[in-house]
């Protein structure tokens, strides 16, 4: 899953639309799109990201990979399949 994926799947969860999250964030809704849905950004800088998830009460951490899947409620960010890695 990608950091969008994981955005929307977070959403989904907490049964928030796009013009939700764009409320609480103080942005429009049509600014909020063009971030997650849009096929011409491919990803988000870690400040956008991090900006999303708090509204989402989610944090972004950096640990060893050997315990990101140990981590019960954890998604963890891999890269686009199109992607190099």
């Amino acid at each position: 899953m990608n950091e969008k994926e994981i955005i929307v799947k977070l959403m989904e969860e907490q049964g928030l639309s796009i013009a939700d999250l764009a409320s609480m964030m103080g942005i429009s809704s049509a600014a909020l799109w063009d971030r997650i849905k849009s096929p011409k950004n491919k990803s988000l800088t870690t400040k956008k990201l991090n900006e999303i998830l708090m509204q989402l009460k989610y944090e972004i951490v950096l640990m060893p990979r050997a315990k990101a899947s140990n981590i019960q409620g954890a998604y963890v960010v891999k890269p686009d399949s199109g992607e190099k890695k």
